[in-house]
């Protein structure tokens, strides 16, 4: 399922700025320059197995047809990674914290093929990608997974026309080559 009701916009081109993600692109919905596309739950489109890549892939080729080339498009995942990463599964705020058992190398896998993607997928699209990095949450044990989830993107050189937005101290820096 992808929705979003705003897909034709009248602003101009440079402002206009889809927003390719998880719930996590409702937050960006009362500013006007944003125009989010909900593809679907986190635990669906994330980048810790392949198969969840696949099914991301299938609603970027579905958006490839809907969206212009050119666009401005800010992809926005990443924080159902770092969650899963904590090893408790998708809703760790249901379980005793004291039993997090982190998967510490799944920050680099998720990151790692992420960066894959976006060069997969900018062949194919003709899109300005940009990435959104992952914000913090309120689970401390999380946020170290998010830094580190961020830090790893933003350290990959993969494509010039991929810019790496860190959000982490309330202000967005551009970052990347």
């Amino acid at each position: 399922m992808i929705t979003n009701k705003r897909l034709i916009v009248t602003e101009p081109e440079f402002l206009k700025f889809y927003v390719i993600g998880d719930s996590h692109v409702r937050s960006l919905s009362t500013n006007r320059n944003f125009f989010p596309i909900y593809i679907g739950s986190g635990n669906a489109h994330c980048f810790v197995s392949f198969d969840r890549i696949y099914n991301l892939l299938e609603k970027i080729l579905y958006l490839k047809r809907l969206i212009p080339i050119d666009s401005n498009v800010i992809l926005f995942f990443g924080e159902p990674d770092t969650r899963y990463a904590l090893g408790m599964g998708w809703r760790p705020w249901e379980k005793n914290a004291s039993k997090i058992n982190v998967r510490n190398d799944q920050p680099e896998v998720s990151a790692f093929r992420l960066i894959k993607f976006v060069d997969l997928i900018s062949k194919i699209v003709k899109w300005r990608i940009f990435i959104l990095s992952v914000p913090p949450t309120q689970c401390q044990e999380q946020i170290s997974l998010i830094k580190r989830y961020n830090s790893i993107i933003k350290k990959m050189n993969v494509l010039t026309i991929i810019l790496i937005l860190i959000s982490f101290k309330g202000y967005w820096v551009k970052m990347g080559n």
